[in-house]
């Protein structure tokens, strides 16, 4: 007797599809519940955070730290002096110079000014 080879590649085939088909069904009944991109990006998080006690009184505020991000840029250095430096140029008035920590930065990091509160 011949081995059913056309019964064989028939229940495969069945068997592959029939798994990819439960695969898929499972992806999305598991995402059923997840946000759509557009709903994330319209994500708003609050600014403070308010922890309450038990009897719902304000236990602990929690801020956003008062941070900014870096642009790496070169200046020009018009002369060295003991505890400081005159730029040139680069610079515009107002402007907050890094001076700690610079060997570590990456361009779009952010840092925050000390003595500022949290």
């Amino acid at each position: 007797m011949r081995f059913p080879w056309k019964l064989f590649f028939i229940i495969v085939i069945v068997a592959i599809c029939g798994s990819a088909g439960a695969v898929f069904g499972v992806v999305q009944w598991i995402g059923r519940d997840l946000p759509t991109p557009d709903q994330l990006t319209a994500i708003k998080p609050p600014v403070k955070t308010l922890v309450y006690d038990a009897k719902g009184r304000v236990f602990h505020e929690f801020f956003k730290e008062n941070r900014s991000t870096v642009a790496l840029r070169n200046i020009d250095v018009a002369r060295y002096e003991p505890n400081s430096i005159v730029v040139s140029q680069g610079l515009e008035a107002g402007e907050i110079v890094v001076t700690a920590g610079v060997h570590a930065l990456r361009p779009g990091q952010k840092v925050r000014l000390l003595g500022a509160t949290s």
